[in-house]
């Protein structure tokens, strides 16, 4: 029911009340000029309106308390993955997953909402054909769905296995919830023999031997033989050995060296015989990809006097096998540092920039205090501004393509704190490609501060500023890694050390997709005036180990090209 309070007390309506009537009667009844019918109508209204307003200055709060009965959440979660289905049997998927009688009696107590998830959470459906379990991520974002709700439990159905995320208890460990699971697939355990993981680098050398961890693990198939083989991408076995089976849990790790003697991506895989009794011989066979590479390229930093951008960026090289690095300060400088494939001058006097008068090899140039002016002009058509420095905010040019930048490395870059940079506008003899340009306050201007251009015929790049050592401390401030850093570097020496007229014409598709991934890949045509260009047809015709062929054509996106190949199946 409605309830009246006051936040003075209600005896103060008596003296309210006796106020009221005494100025009435004073008003209208001590010496009045109206009739007998006037005065006593006039009087009640006077009297009604005195005793309201002396009510409403006693703060009367009108409360009134509605009941509504909410059923709790009880979120019915089902994993969809693959390996649910073939692990168990269509009766037993059907009388847990489809049970409508246990899900008709939950009801009436609980707001059941049902959810299916394999690599992702999705909202209910009968299909079972992702080959990605993430239990982590699902309860996740179950989390984030139903944040600050009335869940009153989680029902998990699943057979248990993950293949993808983290640890699913870490996301139990938060749950404000209780989380019922509902074990899928026999608990036993099976006869079984399986490469578990193998672990090797992304990239070798022609000629040079790479190293490859190999972990193997068996389950109840003590004291039995079997034979590791390692094969080529064309089928060679290029090791073989024999192992034994030690005890009920097994697990090795077998450490390899294997010679590198073809250029390019090479697929090589891991096979494990057969041992009698095993339940699963899918899992007998892994395979991992290596990128040989003809030989490295040798990238040279020298820098006027002891800096830390020095530091900054020969980590972020170091990082990227296809670079040999070697740092120096000007005076320790050998006369001879042989053949170098790009030359990172920072801060560089007029000694150092006369290293590049008459050089072809590309090149990097910080411009710092020391830097001369005179020089840059002369021998590089760079004029700058004043001679003075100062704090210079950038922000990232967005039609800036001589490389692609993720959507998360762009909102990095548009965050760095400023360099100690030059001061004034620069004018360049040339075309140029400009990544970052100043920022004066909250005014984007068009004043170049790291660009790129093209000169007789090798590839240059001017940051006129340093401090870039404050970046990557940023980027690890903001993502607790250096990668964003490291690759923007990166991604720098490998556009400057490309060949031109390899540079002219980019694709970049990843080398490894899985049979669930649309594929996608993206493509940059430059003219001879490093200007974008989409006018030719492009397409792509990508082929198998049977030498089936898949052709696609690439559709025009402004001034690139864009792919979706959709999904292809399995295989090299």
């Amino acid at each position: 029911m409605p309830e009246i309070l006051f936040e003075n007390s209600p005896l103060w309506f008596v003296p309210i009340i006796l106020v009221s009537g005494l100025l009435t009667w004073f008003y209208y009844f001590k010496k009045s000029k109206f009739s007998g019918g006037q005065r006593a109508i006039l009087a009640f209204a006077r009297f009604c309106t005195l005793c309201i307003l002396g009510f409403l200055l006693l703060s009367p709060l009108l409360k009134k308390s509605d009941r509504i009965e909410e059923k709790p959440i009880l979120i019915w979660l089902e994993d969809h993955s693959k390996s649910v289905s073939l692990n168990e049997n269509p009766e037993v998927i059907n009388s847990l997953y489809k049970n409508d009688e246990l899900l008709k009696e939950l009801t009436q107590r609980y707001q059941v909402e049902q959810l299916d998830f394999s690599e992702d959470l999705e909202s209910a459906q009968d299909s079972f054909s992702n080959t990605k379990t993430n239990i982590e991520l699902a309860l996740r974002q179950v989390q984030e769905r139903y944040y600050n709700q009335n869940v009153g439990g989680l029902v998990l159905l699943s057979d248990g296995i993950s293949n993808e995320g983290n640890d699913p208890l870490y996301a139990v460990r938060s749950s404000s919830y209780p989380i019922f699971t509902v074990g899928i697939g026999d608990t036993t355990s099976q006869a079984d023999l399986f490469v578990d993981r193998i672990i090797a680098n992304p990239y070798s050398y022609l000629n040079n031997q790479f190293p490859v961890e190999i972990y193997i693990k068996a389950r109840e198939l003590a004291q039995q033989g079997f034979r590791l083989t390692v094969k080529d991408q064309k089928g060679e076995v290029v090791h073989s050995q024999k192992m034994e089976v030690d005890g009920k849990d097994f697990f090795e790790r077998v450490d390899l060296y294997l010679n590198s003697s073809t250029i390019g991506l090479q697929q090589y895989s891991v096979e494990l015989s057969p041992i009698e009794g095993e339940e699963n011989l899918k899992n007998n066979q892994r395979y991992f990809n290596i990128d040989i590479l003809n030989n490295q390229k040798k990238i040279t930093i020298v820098g006027s006097g002891a800096h830390p951008d020095l530091a900054a960026i020969a980590n972020a090289l170091m990082v990227v096998e296809k670079y040999k690095v070697s740092s120096y300060i000007a005076a320790d400088l050998p006369a001879d540092t042989g053949k170098t494939d790009l030359w990172i001058l920072h801060n560089p006097n007029a000694v150092l920039l006369k290293k590049l008068e008459n050089s072809k090899t590309p090149f990097w140039i910080l411009v710092g205090p020391q830097t001369p002016f005179a020089v840059l002009d002369k021998q590089h058509g760079l004029k700058l501004g004043s001679a003075e420095f100062e704090d210079v905010e950038l922000w990232m040019n967005g039609n800036f393509n001589l490389f692609s930048l993720n959507a998360q490395e762009s909102d990095w870059l548009n965050s760095l704190p400023p360099l100690w940079g030059t001061f004034g506008e620069s004018r360049f003899n040339g075309a140029r490609q400009t990544l970052f340009k100043k920022k004066i306050g909250a005014i984007n201007t068009e004043e170049s501060s790291w660009f790129y251009a093209q000169a007789d015929n090798r590839r240059v790049a001017y940051t006129l500023g340093v401090g870039i050592w404050k970046w990557r401390i940023w980027d690890y401030r903001a993502n607790r890694s250096f990668e964003n850093f490291d690759d923007l570097v990166s991604k720098t020496v490998q556009y400057l050390t490309a060949a031109s007229q390899d540079q002219r014409f980019i694709v970049d598709i990843a080398d490894k997709f899985s049979t669930t991934a649309n594929i996608y890949g993206e493509a940059r045509l430059y003219n001879s005036s490093l200007e974008l260009t989409n006018g030719p047809e492009l397409e792509i015709k990508i082929s198998n180990e049977s030498n089936e062929d898949f052709a696609f054509s690439f559709s025009r996106s402004q001034n690139t090209y864009r792919l979706n190949a959709g999904k292809l199946p399995a295989g090299v």
